[in-house]
């Protein structure tokens, strides 16, 4: 994997680090207390006054996933996106692809190929399945294709990280990505993709 990934530049975020977010309101008018993990990456953020059962001005924190431009390696970084108004996990993640999917602006890199578009994602009970367009399988080396694969993978998880993820092109099971043959074993998880792709 000599190549390295450049490509499109990506939003500023967070390091993939265990990084933990505790808000504890107290008093009278105050409320409860959001806490999540970068790895367990959903947070409900309730305005004061608002608490459990009142969420119609809820709003929900998912995380969408670049790589650093000065790794050597792919190196994967996590960027919070706020969606509004939505408990659906379904649409929570589309908003999430729609936005990796655009082209980004800021300091971090993305080697999934411009113009690749989202054909579906559904959670359903043996994971989460992510449909693209066959413009992602276009270009690139092995640590290119690596990094887009960690892409998909740790954004479709964002809301679950043990979930295993399902990847289609253009309605079909993907098998192997790119001309170097990189073979991907379905479903993929985030220990799979460490495991096998990570040094």
């Amino acid at each position: 994997m000599q190549d390295r990934p450049k490509i499109r530049s990506g939003s500023l975020g967070f390091t993939i680090a265990a990084t933990a977010v505790v808000v504890v309101a107290a008093g009278g008018g105050m409320t409860w207390w959001a806490f999540k993990s970068l790895f367990n990456n959903v947070i409900v953020t309730l305005p004061e006054g608002k608490g459990p059962g009142k969420q119609e001005s809820e709003k929900v924190r998912a995380l969408i996933y670049w790589l650093d431009p000065n790794a050597s390696d792919v190196k994967l970084i996590a960027s919070p996106v706020t969606i509004e108004k939505s408990a659906d996990k379904k649409e929570i993640l589309a908003s999430a692809f729609q936005r990796l999917l655009a082209d980004p602006n800021g300091d971090y890199n993305t080697t999934i190929p411009q113009s690749t578009k989202l054909l579906g994602v559904t959670v359903e009970t043996d994971g989460v399945h992510v449909n693209l367009s066959a413009k992602f399988k276009e270009g690139g080396g092995s640590t290119s294709m690596v990094g887009r694969l960690g892409q998909i993978i740790y954004t479709a998880t964002s809301l679950n990280p043990s979930a295993p993820v399902w990847l289609d092109v253009e309605g079909e099971a993907l098998p192997v990505l790119g001309g170097e043959g990189i073979v991907l074993q379905q479903p993929m998880t985030r220990e799979y993709f460490e495991a096998n792709f990570l040094p």
